[in-house]
């Protein structure tokens, strides 16, 4: 199973059938994406399954609570509405092959979904608000 990395937070993803990276560290992001338009976002993961992708988001408000004046739900919809121009970019003009694989296989399947798995300390947990982002 492959481990992925995001802060302080171990994630395994199962490695038969799928393709799994940190799309906010591929180099087409980092140097040819990043800055299109001013600048984009990226989300930390993505999982692609034989009939569907994943774009996973991981947000770690344990050690350093959340502070920006955005609207959580806002800032996801920028990283994925970033990340999938980004992917179809990327399917196109990256310089890695695999890269522009995995690319091309997240935009072929039958269906996307969102992940944002947040963590946040306990006591702050009394306000709860569940978003959907179709």
């Amino acid at each position: 199973m492959p481990l992925l990395h995001e802060g302080e937070l171990t994630f395994d993803f199962p490695a038969e059938g799928s393709d799994v990276a940190k799309y906010d560290e591929w180099s087409f992001f980092r140097n040819q994406f990043q800055t299109v338009c001013g600048g984009t976002k990226a989300i930390d993961f993505i999982f692609v399954e034989p009939q569907r992708t994943w774009l996973i988001e991981v947000k770690d408000y344990r050690r350093h609570p959340r502070t920006k004046i955005a609207v959580l739900a806002d800032e996801v919809a920028a990283k994925i509405r970033d990340t999938l121009a980004g992917l179809a970019a990327c399917r196109c003009n990256a310089n890695d092959e695999t890269e522009q694989q995995i690319a091309h296989r997240a935009l072929s399947r039958a269906s996307i979904g969102v992940v944002l798995h947040l963590e946040q300390l306990e006591e702050r947990l009394h306000v709860r608000k569940a978003f959907r982002i179709a």
